[in-house]
């Protein structure tokens, strides 16, 4: 009874190899660009997080990174919870009626300035071309007010 040998070539384990370690890079880079690394709790039901608003008539007002292009860990507050980030230069949030708008620049040490601007129609504050300069910590851009509108706060 002859033995067999088997035909190994060496270009066929490192073929092998080379797929596995592409499929390793192609699974860290889905699991980065899907934001698993950042570290901002999932938004409640009805909230919306940047990028993929769908804007639904309602107020909004549109923030613009003045200079950078991204800084992921810059937060949006809306009456202290995060609403989104910094992925992208632009981001819009919506608002109501006596919503605290504020940015959390806290996790950089170095100073980043954002901007309002712009706001949809109905929106009196804050206004487009409203500017603060986030060094390190929280700064507001103001309570937003909206033209026509009681706030629910106050109707009660």
């Amino acid at each position: 009874m002859a033995v067999r040998k088997h035909n190994w070539r060496p270009g066929s384990l490192l073929g092998a190899a080379g797929v596995a370690a592409l499929g390793l890079v192609l699974a860290l880079a889905l699991a980065l660009w899907r934001g698993a690394w950042l570290d901002i709790a999932p938004p409640a039901a009805g909230e919306t997080v940047q990028p993929g608003y769908v804007y639904d008539g309602g107020p909004v007002v549109t923030l613009e990174l003045k200079n950078y292009t991204s800084l992921p860990r810059a937060v949006v507050l809306v009456n202290g919870e995060p609403r989104a980030v910094f992925g992208e230069r632009y981001v819009t949030v919506p608002v109501t009626e006596g919503d605290l708008l504020e940015v959390d620049g806290s996790f950089y040490t170095h100073p980043l300035v954002v901007e309002v601007l712009d706001v949809s129609r109905g929106v009196a504050a804050p206004p487009a071309g409203r500017t603060v300069e986030v060094d390190g910590s929280v700064a507001a851009l103001g309570r937003v007010h909206l033209t026509g509108k009681q706030s629910a706060k106050t109707a009660g």
